[in-house]
């Protein structure tokens, strides 16, 4: 975003050893206010400035923070829709069945999608006995439920068991409201006479293309070669969301006999499941792996396979 820069006139030379001696030059400034005193304001004002020495700006345009905080809250937003998974695994044990293995924990990331479900990839939620949920800027965790798996397009459906308490936040900050929060809203709608009441109200008050609105939007169309692209996600090495970006680098077939998309931004492990964006704010994949033995090699599932495993998850 271009900075608006002041325009500053440039000031008169310094006096000199040719400049006229200083009772001149008070006559002059005398004689040029008083031709100047018919003149518009704005023209006296030039003038005395100029006949001082002093420098005056011009006239700076307003600038326009909404537009500023607009864009804030869109990249806040989006990050709302994206989630830390938090998964814990025991294998099974195939020798001795009758004893259990050591439970393993890792995490991975996923991002809501519409009907109030999260994706991510089939091989974080693979074989796991616990899946907990985070959203990016609150530490309150939250259980999942694995509903549907593809191992074959690694993609996984998962719902959250206490929907109302995810979805129902007080913005994009992600913060659960409280009790009070509730029946604060309520009370500016409609007098109440207890806190059930309030909040009820307040529920029933909140327009229902909020709750809509929870999601990321799928981008139908297949990115193209050279096209920017970002990658959200929660990666080892820290708690807080991270963003690398690249480009697409290629669009091919992968060996088993899937549409996938190669991308040079960062991919690591705890990426997986992560949205991939376009310069739009829309999603065009889903992070899905790196090539271990080369760099900036990542891979991601193109939104068209994903609706096509979301309608499948939806239709049966």
């Amino acid at each position: 975003m271009a900075m608006a820069t002041d325009h500053i006139d440039m000031a008169p030379p310094a006096p000199g050893e040719d400049d006229p001696p200083p009772a001149a030059a008070a006559a002059a400034v005398s004689t040029t206010t008083t031709s100047s005193s018919s003149a518009p304001p704005s023209k006296r004002l030039r003038t005395a400035s100029a006949a001082n020495g002093s420098v005056q700006p011009k006239s700076t345009p307003t600038s326009t923070p909404s537009s500023s905080s607009g864009m804030q809250g869109g990249v806040a937003a989006l990050h709302s829709c994206i989630v830390k998974l938090i998964v814990q695994s025991v294998t099974p044990n195939y020798r001795e069945p009758w004893r259990r293995n050591t439970q393993d924990s890792w995490s991975g990331t996923g991002f809501v999608v519409q009907g109030r479900r999260l994706v991510t990839n089939a091989h974080v939620v693979l074989r796991s006995s616990h899946v907990r949920a985070r959203k990016s800027s609150s530490p309150i965790m939250f259980s999942c439920t694995v509903e549907w798996i593809s191992i074959p397009l690694d993609l996984a459906l998962l719902s959250v068991n206490n929907e109302d308490a995810f979805f129902e936040d007080s913005g994009p900050g992600g913060v659960i409201a409280t009790g009070k929060e509730d029946e604060a809203t309520a009370e500016a709608g409609a007098e109440a006479e207890t806190t059930a009441s309030s909040t009820a109200a307040a529920k029933e008050s909140a327009p229902a293309s909020e709750s809509a609105n929870q999601h990321l939007t799928l981008c139908p169309t297949l990115p193209r070669l050279d096209d920017n692209v970002t990658c959200v996600g929660f990666p080892e090495g820290g708690s807080q969301i991270s963003v690398t970006r690249g480009v697409v680098s290629r669009v091919d077939v992968g060996s088993n006999g899937v549409l996938r998309i190669q991308i040079d931004a960062a991919i690591n492990p705890g990426n997986s499941g992560g949205p991939v964006f376009n310069e739009s704010g829309g999603v065009v994949g889903v992070a899905m792996s790196h090539l271990k033995s080369a760099s900036n090699i990542g891979y991601i599932i193109p939104v068209s396979v994903l609706s096509h495993f979301l309608d499948m998850c939806t239709h049966g």
